[in-house]
Formats: structure tokens, sequence, C-alpha cells
């Protein structure tokens, strides 16, 4: 079995069972009075961006839109797609007679057509638009756009983007900002415009 010279000028046995990752842990070595401590920090890191890693995507697999055909039995069915619940609000598309209806829905809000600010995340890049939104009857929806499709730049940008941030401007209320995680956006939009 070879032989290692460590910081404490102990000589201890090698385990070439994870030998493949001394030289690029050696470095670590300051803190470690033997090779069997080396082998144990190794795996624990490994653990641990595992474990990492699960908790990203389990968290990636809930925060992306969710789209289905709603049958109430007392409507014609229709169909919806929405995120996960951000600062009490959803981003919503809805098809309303063959077009992409997008709104924020959850608050209460002010103003009648506020200015609204949505901020597409594209390729590490932000893409921003400016639309003027229309309030609900009942305060609590802002409409974005009427029809998303209408404007192929905001369309295209939302079909890539994996995460959207939506401020509403009001000028009587406080602002509010909203910001989702939204893979699968693509997979949203085109369900929505399917007859």
């Amino acid at each position: 079995m070879a032989q290692i010279r460590t910081k404490n000028t102990a000589t201890q046995p090698i385990d070439f069972s994870c030998q493949e990752d001394f030289t690029f842990f050696y470095s670590l070595t300051w803190f470690v009075t033997d090779w069997g401590q080396i082998c144990q920090k190794i795996n624990d890191m490994r653990k641990t961006i595992n474990f990492v890693l699960a908790l990203l995507t389990v968290g990636t697999l809930n925060a992306q839109w969710t789209y289905e055909t709603i049958n109430n039995s007392f409507d014609q069915p229709y169909k919806i797609a929405y995120t996960v619940l951000n600062n009490n609000g959803y981003a919503k598309l809805e098809n309303v007679n063959g077009k992409i209806v997008f709104y924020i829905t959850g608050s209460y809000y002010c103003d009648e057509q506020p200015k609204v600010d949505v901020d597409f995340f594209v390729d590490g890049v932000y893409k921003k638009y400016l639309f003027t939104g229309s309030k609900s009857d009942d305060s609590k929806t802002i409409f974005i756009t009427w029809d998303l499709a209408a404007n192929p730049s905001a369309a295209s940008d939302f079909k890539k983007a994996t995460l959207l941030k939506v401020t509403i401007n009001e000028t009587y209320c406080d602002s509010e900002s909203y910001l989702f995680t939204t893979f699968n956006g693509k997979d949203a939009f085109e369900f929505m415009i399917k007859n």
C-alpha cells in the first residue's frame, strides 16, 4: 500500500477507493490529519451537493406553468394556465375568443389603468416590456394585455423566459411586485392557442 506524508509528518496508508479525488482535494489536507478524514470530507461534500441538487430539482418542478382544461359542468370547458402563488398573486393566461389574455390576480389594486412593467428573463438577460393594464370590476385582477400573441416580441420572450417579474405601478396605492419561475412557458402558450 502506498504511503503519504501529511502536514503533521505522520505517515498514513492511502485508501485507493477515493484516490481519484485526492489530487483535487489535496489542498484541503491542511486541516485533516489522516486520509480517512479526507475521504469522509469528500463523501460529506458529495452528499451535501446531491441534497442541494435534489432540492433545486423539486423546486423547479413545482415552480413552472401549470395548464389544464377546466370543466365544471356549468360553463363550457375552458383552458387556463397559471403559475405558483407569489406575494399573494398568480400570473395567468386564458384564451378568450381566440386571444391569449395575460393577467395577474390576487391582490387589491386601485388604479383603473396602471402602468405594468413585465420583465422576461431570457438567456441571462431581462427583456423589459411596458404595458397599460386594465383593472377588473372587483379590483383583484390586472389584465396586462388582452392578446399576448398580438405582440410577437413579447410572446416570443414569454415562451423562452425562465423568470417573470411583474410590477404593477400604482399612483393611489402601493405598487405591487411579483417574481415567478416560468419554466415551460412555451408549452403553456402552445396549449392555450390550440383548439
